[in-house]
This record gives C-alpha cells, sequence and structure tokens, in this order.
C-alpha cells in the first residue's frame, strides 16, 4: 500500500512545483505590460512635440510654446511611471525590449525638455574629415516684388486670422482642461470651440495655396510656412480635446437621452394651465 502512494505523492509535488514556477513566470508579465502600456502614452505626446519642435535649436513662441510644454508635461507622469517598473524588471519575456523601448523615450523626452528650456542637447562630436569637400552656400533670398509682394500680403493677413484662432484655443484648452467635471463645462463653449477649430483649419488650407504661390527663397516666405506649420499643430492639438469633450456633451443635452421627457413635458403642460389662474385657486373671504 506504501509503495503504491509514493509516486503519487511525488507526482502531486512535482505538479504544485510547476504550477508555481509558472504563477511567477506569468507575474512578471504585467509588470513588462504595463511599462508598454506608459510607454505608449507617454510616446503618443512625445512624438507629437518631436514632430513640432524637434529639429529646433531654440525654445518656440507663442502657441506652438506653449502646446509643447502641456504635450510634454502630459508625457512626464507615464514617463515616471514606466521607469520605476523597469527598474523592477530583472529578466524574462520582453524585458530587454521594455528597457530599451524606456531609454529611448527618457532620452526624448530630455532632448525635447532642453529645447524648451533652451538648452537643447550638443551634437554628437564627429571625426575629423580627411577631405570633406565644402559646404555649399545656403541659397540667398529674394526680395519679392509684383505680383508675389501683394500675394504674400495676402497669405499673411490669411495666416494672422489661423494664428488668432490657435492661441485663442490654445488659451481657452489651458483653461477649461484643468476642470475636474468635464461634464459641468457649458456646451456652448465646446461647441464654439470645435467650430472655431474647423474655421482655422480651413483658412490654413487657404494661407497654404497663397503661400505656394509665392517663391520659396522670397523673403519671409520660410518663416511664414514655419509659423502655418505651428499653427496648424496647435489646430490639431485642440481639437484632439475639445472634439471628443463636445461629443460628451452633445450626448448630455440630447433629448433623447432621456426617455421620459414627453411624460415629464406633459406633467408640466398640465400644471402650467392648473395654476394659470390664481383666482381659482385662491378665493378671497369677504367679512358678511
Amino acid at each position: 500500500m506504501l509503495s503504491t502512494q509514493l509516486p503519487r505523492c511525488a507526482f502531486l509535488f512535482f505538479m504544485l512545483l510547476g504550477a508555481l514556477a509558472s504563477s511567477t513566470s506569468a507575474a512578471a508579465l504585467p509588470d513588462v505590460d504595463a511599462v508598454n502600456s506608459a510607454l505608449k502614452r507617454a510616446e503618443t505626446n512625445l512624438k507629437l512635440v518631436d514632430g513640432s519642435i524637434g529639429s529646433r535649436t531654440t525654445p518656440p513662441k507663442g502657441s506652438a510654446g506653449k502646446l509643447s510644454r502641456m504635450r510634454l508635461s502630459q508625457a512626464l507622469p507615464d514617463l515616471e511611471q514606466a521607469g520605476k517598473l523597469v527598474a523592477g524588471l530583472t529578466s524574462g519575456a520582453g524585458v530587454p525590449e521594455a528597457k530599451a523601448r524606456y531609454t529611448a523615450a527618457a532620452n526624448l523626452y530630455n532632448k525635447l525638455n532642453g529645447i524648451l528650456n533652451g538648452t537643447p542637447p550638443k551634437p554628437a562630436p564627429k571625426p575629423a574629415p580627411g577631405a570633406t569637400p565644402p559646404t555649399p552656400p545656403a541659397p540667398a533670398t529674394v526680395k519679392l516684388g509684383y505680383p508675389h509682394a501683394d500675394n504674400f500680403k495676402d497669405a499673411l493677413f490669411t495666416l494672422r486670422r489661423v494664428e488668432t484662432s490657435s492661441n485663442s484655443l490654445v488659451k481657452l484648452m489651458a483653461e477649461v482642461q484643468p476642470i475636474k467635471d468635464q461634464l459641468s463645462i457649458k456646451y456652448g463653449i465646446a461647441a464654439a470651440a470645435v467650430e472655431q477649430a474647423k474655421e482655422g483649419a480651413r483658412q490654413a488650407g487657404f494661407a497654404e495655396t497663397a503661400l505656394g504661390k509665392v517663391p520659396a527663397n522670397g523673403e519671409g516666405v520660410a518663416e511664414a510656412k514655419q509659423r502655418l506649420a505651428n499653427a496648424r499643430e496647435a489646430l490639431k492639438g485642440t481639437s484632439v480635446y475639445f472634439e471628443p469633450l463636445h461629443a460628451k456633451l452633445s450626448d448630455l443635452v440630447n433629448p433623447a437621452s432621456y426617455p421620459r421627457l414627453q411624460e415629464d413635458l406633459t406633467r408640466v403642460r398640465e400644471l402650467s394651465q392648473n395654476y394659470r389662474s390664481a383666482e381659482s385657486l385662491f378665493q378671497a373671504q369677504r367679512p358678511q
């Protein structure tokens, strides 16, 4: 009897060891998934900022700078969370890739933060060249004449309209985004912001067309195109916030969201008819 029970006990013992080992390895996977999830959120903002200011050597001004700082501050909590999780990872499936992904995201954050603070990273030193060909001179700008000068003035007028819209929307977003209860924001504010962003995008298209008719090497043309790109980036960033907010507030004020609306309206009409005449409700008792 004893000899038949020993193998069964040993089998159960090894089954228990296998279950513990598999649960231990499975427990490490959520950390890797959490790192990748946090990095994915951070990378979304980092890529947008990098596309806007990544090639700059001086801090951006105006709405582009405000929007870039806002997005970089939104990426920081996710990046810090990923850093804490990465510090606790030792080995396992996906760990090397998660660590490499975190390092790349942290380096990109430091680069963008340096640009915004006026301390961009120094370029990597280049090896001493043997026989480097001379750098070709930058193309000189030319003064615009008729009719390009008039076309450029029209383009700048439209560009200023786009910048006014983008600046006001960035300012509005900075005011309402910190509100804890987003559904308490007035519906009209979100609706007007969405329409303003659409109109700004439409005007940006007109400005792009007008700038396309002006020589690219004309005085001020390159700067105007950069201003247009910054304004468009700002409009895009505000639309990402205001459009979902507008959709939620639209559902909130939609009568179809209240199935008993007609019943309540009927009851209100009945009450208004009953209380329409004060004389029918209150009779003065005259002395006999």
